[in-house]
């Protein structure tokens, strides 16, 4: 332990008591020790957006994705994360080569994310804001054979996201939190002449691990 530690636990100790002491050391455990640095994996489901002509899929979709993460300050963290996201549809009988046939909307992207911390205790809540490009696509995929064909559309988009969720300190270096993140596209389909919104909200898990 050293030195400014030891004075800033004795002072707590005769201030405050022990048990705010205590408190004291385990929010500091919680916080980074100065800059540093995390990567995480995330995974969860996606609600695309609703097609009129189309039933969403009762499998629903996912959301997947992976970054690196670096702390600028104790409270505020720019990341690099790459996701992909995918979401099924229904096709009408008369749209449909088979009845195992589905209509896949799937974003591929790669962000930059900008994300604001607040510690409490072991707990870290967050808020953030993203911003980067990807491929969105559409394909036409048959359940039966586990195969999609070429993509109907596909296009390049910028892509921006919104962050909300809370990390909880496991240990001094892993971290579990769930999260809500709403994805946007700037770019919409054109499907049978209804505009289709590649973008949609995700509730995700993730695990975090600081370094």
């Amino acid at each position: 332990m050293s030195a400014t530690k030891t004075i800033a636990t004795l002072l707590s100790c005769l201030l405050f008591g022990p048990a705010a002491a205590g408190d004291a050391e385990v929010t500091a455990a919680a916080r980074p020790a100065g800059p540093g640095a995390y990567w995480y994996v995330s995974l969860g489901d996606f609600e695309g957006a609703e097609i009129d002509s189309l039933e969403s899929s009762d499998e629903g979709g996912f959301g997947l994705g992976a970054g690196y993460g670096r702390y600028v300050r104790k409270d505020l963290a720019l990341e690099f994360e790459a996701s992909v996201s995918s979401t099924d549809y229904e096709l009408p009988s008369e749209l449909a080569a088979s009845s195992a046939d589905s209509l896949t909307l799937d974003t591929t992207g790669i962000l930059v994310n900008v994300k604001l911390f607040r510690t409490l205790g072991r707990m870290r809540p967050f808020a953030g804001v993203g911003l980067g490009v990807g491929m969105t696509a559409l394909s036409v995929y048959d359940d039966s054979y586990y195969y999609a064909t070429e993509p109907l559309e596909d296009e390049f988009t910028v892509l921006s996201q919104i962050l909300l969720g809370a990390d909880f300190r496991l240990k001094k270096r892993h971290h579990l939190g769930m999260s809500y993140r709403r994805l946007i596209a700037f770019d919409d389909f054109d499907w049978l002449g209804e505009d289709v919104d590649p973008g949609g909200d995700s509730f995700l898990l993730a695990y975090r691990y600081e370094f």
